[in-house]
């Protein structure tokens, strides 16, 4: 890159001075960026000025205007319709959702309502973050399919942070897991869907936990099996059988319930405090931007969901199953299970009760829910009609969100399988 003049003069009154230490600093640091190219570096007036700036752009770059956006924003800034509904489940959670009714072409509405659910700690955000080639996304992607797209959120996060009667303030409002998300949260999302749209079936893509939630849900509510025509599971969290994630790793040798006291403690049964949490959303992309800072948050990415430096574009309750080598409910420990259940145990999902027609696709590079565990899934789910690995040998976790391969490695095989 070229740098651009600062507006300070080299003289001799700038030598010592505090603000002449810093830049020298980043002088030194802009030494490592091969990419900087001076205008006049025999020119002692700007030579410094020149790095100074060279390196600061290389500390901090402005993040892209989508950065700040919310789902719809996000979505009539790529010139697509865009819809707000709501749900209230049956025990008082009120969740949001976001329709595409048709593609960016105008192409009449009415095709199948398809579902797309996020992942553990997101939101249908993260369905849109794929830059510059934004129309790679799968939201639109469907949409220009023909088909009418529902980007559902769960409980919990910044879309769904409300309830008729308790505040997110409590712990009561926390006191939540996948199984709550499953039994309460996707029922609510079909039963709308269905309702508002007047069809009798609808399609669903899940990713991660996304996966999970619609499982439990057909586990536990079978008559919902009916009204779900097909299933695609992205990189499906149910079994974590050898994790490599150090970060799940770590996690995991902490006890549950002692887990649970610290989120309750310090945390108001957040994953992460109401004020850390806000303080990420109004400052992230910016502590992200440029090529050093975007280093280290892909850097802290990876370490959790494995790496894939050549994909990436942007950037309590599941910690449970990396422990035991079963799909089951929230563990409370035994005597929290005893009050619970009324067994020492939580009890178990079984997967071959899901008897809807299901798509897996797995990354071989993903550290969560490795290629042991995806055949797991694929052995015990009761309708698997397709299953693939990601043809990307260096595709991961969160590769499925944001990669910039995703449509032509993932996307291009949900509309295949989902036109069938």
């Amino acid at each position: 890159m070229t740098a651009s003049k600062s507006s300070v003069k080299w003289n001799s009154a700038h030598n010592f001075c505090p603000e002449r230490l810093i830049e020298l600093a980043l002088l030194m640091l802009c030494l490592h960026c091969p990419s900087v190219q001076l205008e006049n570096p025999s020119d002692p007036h700007n030579v410094l000025d020149e790095a100074v700036v060279a390196a600061l752009e290389t500390i901090h770059h402005i993040p892209p205007p989508e950065a700040h956006m919310s789902t719809p924003e996000l979505i009539r800034h790529n010139n697509y319709p865009v819809e707000e509904h709501f749900v209230v489940t049956e025990d008082g959670y009120n969740l949001t959702m976001f329709r595409i009714p048709r593609g960016k072409q105008g192409k009449p509405g009415g095709g199948e309502p398809v579902i797309i659910q996020h992942a553990l700690l997101c939101s249908s955000d993260d369905w849109l973050l794929i830059l510059p080639n934004s129309e790679d996304n799968l939201p639109y992607v469907l949409a220009d399919a023909g088909y009418d797209v529902w980007i559902t959120n769960s409980r919990g996060n910044n879309y769904s942070m409300k309830h008729l009667t308790l505040s997110p303030d409590s712990l009561a409002f926390w006191n939540f897991s996948f199984h709550e998300m499953g039994i309460y949260d996707t029922p609510s999302f079909i039963y709308y869907i269905l309702e508002t749209t007047g069809k009798s079936q609808l399609s669903y893509v899940g990713h991660s936990m996304g996966c999970s939630m619609f499982f439990i849900a057909m586990i536990r509510h079978p008559y919902l099996q009916s009204k779900v025509r097909k299933m695609v599971a992205l990189a499906p969290a149910t079994y974590f059988m050898g994790t490599n994630s150090p970060a799940a790793i770590v996690l995991a040798l902490v006890p549950s319930p002692i887990l649970q006291m610290l989120l309750d403690t310090f945390k108001q049964g957040r994953v992460l405090a109401s004020g850390v949490n806000k303080w990420l959303n109004d400052n992230g992309p910016s502590l992200c931007s440029g090529t050093i800072p975007a280093d280290m948050c892909m850097n802290l990415i990876f370490f959790i969901v494995g790496y894939d430096f050549k994909q990436t574009t942007n950037v309590s309750n599941t910690l449970p199953l990396v422990k035991q080598d079963s799909f089951q409910e929230f563990d409370y420990g035994f005597l929290g299970n005893l009050q619970r259940y009324g067994t020492l145990f939580p009890p178990k999902y079984n997967l071959t009760e899901n008897n809807v027609a299901t798509f897996v696709m797995w990354g071989l590079n993903d550290w969560l829910v490795k290629p042991t565990s995806a055949a797991r899934n694929i052995h015990e789910l009761g309708n698997v009609t397709r299953s693939e690995a990601v043809k990307d040998k260096w595709f991961n976790h969160l590769d499925f969100m944001y990669a910039k391969n995703a449509k032509e490695m993932v996307y291009d095989h949900c509309l295949e399988y989902l036109a069938d």
